[in-house]
């Protein structure tokens, strides 16, 4: 399978990351339209960085959002997972899916 995140730089063991997620998640693409977010601003800080959707073979998709947020208590209460490092050794990432499209732009709107 083609490595769909070729073009980040990222340290060895994110990149080992992403391969695993991409395994583990059975991701077959990026989605190139991504979903519009809510900044989310809390402070200082932004709650949404980072964001990628990803298709998967079985026509669901996965959000990644690795936020430089001190406070993430609000990404729980929506319903998303924190997995390893997918963006930076020093950044959070969560997970959160979707069963559809559908479904994803819903959460996006609600977001506004």
């Amino acid at each position: 399978m083609q490595k769909i995140y070729e073009s980040i730089t990222a340290s060895s063991k994110v990149l080992a990351n992403r391969q695993a997620f991409v395994d583990e998640y059975a991701i077959v693409d990026d989605v190139k339209k991504p979903l519009r977010l809510s900044v989310g601003n809390k402070g200082d800080s932004v709650l949404f960085d980072h964001c990628q959707l990803y298709k998967n073979k079985h026509d669901s998709y996965v959000l990644i959002n690795s936020p430089y947020a001190p406070n993430v208590e609000e990404l729980y209460k929506m319903d998303f997972e924190e997995t390893v490092p997918l963006y930076a050794e020093d950044a959070q990432t969560f997970i959160k899916p979707f069963g559809t499209m559908k479904e994803a732009n819903a959460f996006a709107r609600n977001l506004r």
